[in-house]
């Protein structure tokens, strides 16, 4: 019955990242994405869990002015994560545009979990997955696990990296050069805006069109 009321519910889940695998008894593969057991459930019960614990991938795009608050709202996602990996010696790293003062952004928080070695992923996964993220592989970028926010938590993207990896200095140099070049951090910004209205339906272009001037940044930072 699943698949029949799946299909009735077309209209909410295209736009949603919804893949659905039927598994009959115990996988030992990895678990990305949102995992039901079903045992007890009806198939209505299920069809409502899969769309309450996904979210829309279309939204409009916005490129805001600098927000005062951002930082305050990493400070508040990132508590109870240190806390779930603190015996782990993770550290909770707010990156990305938000964590530049003045630059403009996407209001949504990047935040880096910094684990010492890639034994540690594994259990920093589970640990966070405790938490309701959802897992999501590492969605093309070698290094780099990505991760949903929990339901009913402010929109925010995070990602778990080994301490010294490629993605994680790439995010730190990045974000350290534009904190110390403002008059570079307001290039960027002026560029996000132009690409936002130029790109206002597809976020995928919006992000390939930066791509040239993150190159030029991270080129700059490393002298």
């Amino acid at each position: 019955g699943h698949e029949e009321l799946l299909g009735d519910r077309r209209t909410a889940i295209p736009s949603r990242p919804c893949h659905v695998i039927v598994l009959d008894g115990a996988a030992e593969t990895g678990r990305v994405g949102i995992w039901l057991d079903t045992a007890g459930r009806t198939p209505e019960d299920t069809v409502e869990e899969i769309l309450a614990r996904t979210v829309p991938t279309r939204s409009p795009l916005v490129v805001a002015d600098y927000d005062e608050r951002w930082p305050a709202y990493f400070e508040q996602l990132a508590r109870p994560v240190h806390e779930a990996l603190a015996d782990l010696g993770a550290e909770v790293e707010h990156v990305g545009s938000t964590s530049v003062p003045g630059l403009a952004a996407k209001p949504i928080v990047d935040i880096d979990v910094v684990v010492g070695a890639s034994e540690d992923v594994p259990r920093a996964i589970e640990r966070l997955r405790s938490l309701g993220y959802v897992y999501q592989g590492d969605k093309g970028i070698e290094g780099r696990e990505a991760f949903m926010w929990p339901p009913g938590a402010r929109r925010h993207h995070l990602y778990v990296v080994v301490r010294g990896s490629p993605p994680h200095v790439a995010h730190v140099e990045f974000r350290d050069y534009l904190r110390g070049h403002p008059d570079r951090a307001r290039e960027y910004g002026a560029l996000k805006k132009e690409l936002a209205e130029r790109h206002a339906d597809d976020s995928l272009a919006y992000g390939e069109a930066k791509t040239e001037f993150v190159i030029g940044v991270l080129r700059a930072a490393r002298g």
